[in-house]
Parts: C-alpha cells; structure tokens; sequence
C-alpha cells in the first residue's frame, strides 16, 4: 500500500489536510489496538496465536437474545464491506497513479484495462497447477519486495539523473555563453 501512499499525498499540503490525515490514522491505529486488546483478554495470548481468525471466534460468542442469537453474519456484512471498501480505494489509487503517468487516457480506460489484466492473470494462475498460498509465500512477496524498494529506488535514481542533466546544461551553457 506504501506504492499508493507516493500518489495520493497532493503537492499543496494544507494544515487542515494533514491534520485529517493525522486524525485518521491515529483513530485507526486506536481502533485496531482496541480490537487486538479485546481479543487478547477474552481467549489469551497463547489461544489468539494458535487460531487462524480470533476475530471471527470472538464473533461466534457475540449475541443479542432475542435479535441475533449469534453475531456472526453482521460480523461477516461488516467484514465484506470493509473489504469492498479496500477494493474500491484500491480502484481509486490505480486511477490516480494512470493520471498521473499518462495524462492523456482516460481514466475509466486505465481501470478497465487495469481489472481485466488482474482477472486475466488471476485465472491463468490460479487454474489449478499453483495454490493461491504458494504464490502469496512467493511471487507476492518478491512483488512487494520490487514495489517497496526497487521502485523508490529507482524514482531517487532518475531523479539524480535528472539533476545531473540539468547541472551539466548549465555547465554547456555557460561554456557557450563565454
């Protein structure tokens, strides 16, 4: 997500801007620590590590007599719109990472072609040969990997490329003039 992060943070940056971000990632981060907390002190440390998805144990213990015996299925509404959330901002930053390197297509175009390539090699990779496991302990981590430190890398190293153009333009322009 950090690869989104580049193209969502605008150049003028109001204090109002950033006191909105300040305030979103604190109450989220307060959030999650509430939950980890919570679900701490109900089954125990050594209980939360051996189960795959504590939350959802949690939420099976969760109920209101009379109106949900079990909490389950708002447990599991809330947890697919949250999820549906995260896919449409991912949607979003694809959208504005295509405006960004290339102004001149649409941005509908972008995300179209975009969905369609991630379902494409979904179904070619996912068809059975390689488990969805293997390839997350694998090609998701080298991809993560190239996203986290090869592109930052790359961008300081175009950039420093650049600079040393312009610095050399300058130094021919100043021979000429003379």
């Amino acid at each position: 997500y950090g690869l989104f992060a580049g193209f969502l943070w605008e150049t003028p940056v109001h204090k109002r801007v950033l006191r909105n971000w300040l305030c979103w990632c604190t109450g989220s981060t307060a959030g999650l620590i509430e939950m980890q907390l919570v679900i701490m002190g109900c089954f125990g440390i050594r209980l939360t590590e051996s189960m795959e998805n504590p939350f959802f144990h949690l939420a099976k213990s969760v109920g209101i007599k009379g109106a949900f015996q079990r909490m389950e299925s708002l447990v599991t509404a809330v947890w697919v719109f949250s999820d549906l959330l995260l896919l449409a901002g991912l949607l979003w930053c694809i959208r504005r990472i295509g405006g960004v390197l290339n102004p001149r297509m649409p941005s509908k175009i972008i995300v179209t072609v975009t969905v369609l390539g991630g379902m494409t090699i979904a179904l070619a990779a996912f068809g059975g040969v390689v488990s969805a496991v293997r390839m997350a302990q694998t090609a998701v981590a080298a991809g993560n990997l190239f996203l986290g430190v090869g592109i930052p890398l790359t961008a300081v190293f175009i950039l420093k490329v650049k600079d040393m153009k312009k610095k050399d333009f300058k130094n021919l322009k100043k021979v000429l003039d003379k």
